[in-house]
Formats: C-alpha cells, structure tokens, sequence
C-alpha cells in the first residue's frame, strides 16, 4: 500500500500514539475517514461530469456529422431535381414549338386551298358574272 511495509506502518501508528494520543485516535481515523469518502465523492462527481461532457460532445459531433450527410445529400436530391425539371420542361418546350410548327403550316394549307378554290371558281364563273340556273 503506497509501498509503505509493515515495520514502516508500525513507526507511524506509534509515532501518532505518542503525538496525538490514544483518546483521540478513533476521532482522527473517523475524520480522515470522513476526508477520504468525501474526497472520494469529489472526484467520481467529477469524473462522472466529464464522462457525461464527452458524451455530449460526442452526440454533438456525431449530429454534425448527421446533419451534413443529409444536407449533401439534399443538395445531390435537389441539383437532380432541378436537372430533370429543367430537361423536361426543354422537352416540353420542343414539343410545343413542334406542334406550333405542324398548327401553322396546317392552318397555311386550308387557306392556301381556299385561296386556290375562289381563284378557280373565279376563273370557271361566265363572264358576266350570273351562275347557271
């Protein structure tokens, strides 16, 4: 104990036999007694508060990294969003052009037709104007 032998332990007990004496020994072994469960209590609370201090800080270093996980990831979910938003609204956009395109050179036909159908009627009316009968 404290590399303290028994012949060594012998010498300090008597040495606090003669200094203290012996009525007031068993107060002495209580009060140090008393010292020690305190000192005792003193440092598990202590260390008890710096377990739970390294708990926390590791929770809180562990929710960091949580937390950038999912922020990337959030930004990898919205960066494809926005790439597959922007493709088909693209998409959406050839295909209206395209059917435009297909309405005009419709709509450019018919009237192209009917300009072609009054322009031979005109041609094949008599001359002065009146339909057959």
């Amino acid at each position: 104990m404290f590399g303290i032998g028994v012949s060594e332990l012998a010498v300090i007990v008597i040495i606090a036999l003669v200094v203290i004496g012996p009525n007031q020994i068993p107060e002495l072994a209580r009060s140090l007694g008393k010292m020690f469960a305190q000192f005792k209590r003193t440092t598990n609370g202590l260390r008890d508060q710096v377990d739970q201090e390294m708990r926390q800080f590791t929770e809180t270093e562990e929710v960091k990294e949580f937390k950038n996980a999912v922020e990337s990831e959030l930004r990898t979910v919205e960066s494809a969003t926005t790439e597959f938003v922007q493709h088909h609204i693209a998409e959406g956009e050839r295909e209206l052009k395209a059917e435009e395109e297909q309405n005009t050179s419709a709509a450019a036909t018919p009237a192209e037709s009917a300009t072609a159908d009054s322009v031979s009627f005109a041609k094949s009316a008599p001359p002065d104007g009146k339909l057959p009968s």
